[in-house]
């Protein structure tokens, strides 16, 4: 996992700016620019979830409408899974 938000009472800065540079792949509106900030933080795989669905919708059309930089490799209707090529 790049970053994420810790559970719990104190919330640290540098989660919240990691967060928030992974936040940035999905609210790219180019894909290479998506991708390339994923390779740059070590991303091999993206998960997406109803989260990313409810909070992201555009970001998540991007990456399933970008198969050369982020190949769909799982998909339940729940649970879609990426590979950042």
């Amino acid at each position: 996992m790049a970053a994420g938000l810790p559970i719990s009472l104190l919330p640290d800065p540098e989660y919240r700016r990691a967060a928030a540079i992974v936040r940035t792949i999905f609210s790219a509106r180019d894909p290479a620019a998506a991708h390339d900030t994923a390779r740059r933080l070590g991303i091999n795989y993206l998960w997406v979830d109803e989260v990313e669905r409810k909070a992201l919708p555009d970001g998540v059309a991007m990456l399933a409408s970008s198969p050369g930089y982020f190949e769909p490799v799982f998909d339940n209707g729940e649970v879609s899974i990426y590979r950042v090529r």
